[in-house]
């Protein structure tokens, strides 16, 4: 038995919650849906807040129990009451994404600020997020600077990455292609593919660096290995243009079909086009 199976055998709620954990993730143990909530709901039976959290993504996910967005909600609400910071942040994720609720964009940001008054990193980005994109309240660019600041200077590879983006853009702030580049390449060095490519799009289109073919791939295979579709995308278009490689249409048409099975609309188009090209030259 894993030690933490010894104490929740005990009746223990924190070791209990424990051992769900293990094997809900598959650490130590093989992946137990089954045995990952048994073990939750011994735990959020004794009201271990964190517990009741847990069994609110089960049922939210379907992992192990039918999914069920009202029992989510209703176990989120408990550990909720608890001021579980997850909770919080997992209330404001069903109101934004419509699970269970009415979609409330204002309930939503009430929530995430809950947990970003905790220090919840995920709130912060999806409070940045939201106010730089007006969803459901007015768009201020001001707003969302100031959530997502916090914890990119912490080192969080999606809000620099996002104040990148701000900073490319001129959201807010004046257009700074060189301060975009430092946010990228931030989050790039910890391999958040997003950031990835957006170092390989800078280098190829010479936005706050020079211009540097060899680079821009170097930085888009790392995300390509990470299955970033849109390098995927971005990658068959270097090697149909031969850019930091060699020209190889065969290789392109690799990578256009690869993106274009995960929806990518640019990739079909230039799937398409280079089929249509070979088409007519077999005439």
């Amino acid at each position: 038995m894993l030690p933490a199976g010894r104490r929740a055998g005990q009746g223990i709620d924190e070791a209990q919650f424990r051992l769900g954990w293990l094997f809900e993730k598959g650490l130590g143990v093989a992946v137990d849906f089954a045995q990952s909530l048994a073990w939750y709901q011994l735990s959020a039976a004794q009201c271990y807040a964190s517990a009741q959290c847990a069994m609110g993504t089960m049922y939210e996910n379907g992992h192990g129990t039918k999914q069920d967005f009202t029992e989510a909600m209703r176990w989120y609400e408990l550990a909720a009451g608890q001021k579980h910071a997850d909770a919080y942040y997992r209330l404001g994720s069903m109101f934004e994404n419509h699970h269970g609720v009415e979609q409330d964009y204002l309930a939503a940001v009430d929530w995430y600020e809950l947990a970003a008054a905790t220090g919840h990193t995920l709130a912060h980005c999806n409070l940045g997020r939201i106010y730089a994109d007006g969803l459901g309240v007015e768009r201020d660019f001001g707003q969302a600077m100031r959530w997502y600041s916090e914890p990119a200077a912490k080192g969080d590879a999606l809000a620099q990455l996002s104040l990148g983006v701000m900073y490319e853009h001129g959201d807010g702030v004046p257009e700074d292609n060189f301060e975009a580049l430092r946010w990228y390449k931030l989050a790039a060095d910890q391999g958040f593919p997003s950031a990835q490519f957006k170092m390989g799009f800078m280098y190829n289109s010479g936005k706050g660096v020079k211009c540097n073919y060899l680079e821009a791939m170097r930085w888009l295979k790392l995300a390509t290995a990470q299955g970033d579709v849109t390098s995927l995308c971005h990658t068959g278009f270097m090697y149909e243009h031969g850019h930091g490689v060699e020209k190889d249409e065969a290789r392109a048409l690799f990578y256009y079909s690869k993106a274009a099975r995960r929806g990518d609309v640019y990739a079909i188009k230039n799937r398409e086009i280079i089929e249509a090209r070979r088409s007519a030259l077999s005439q």
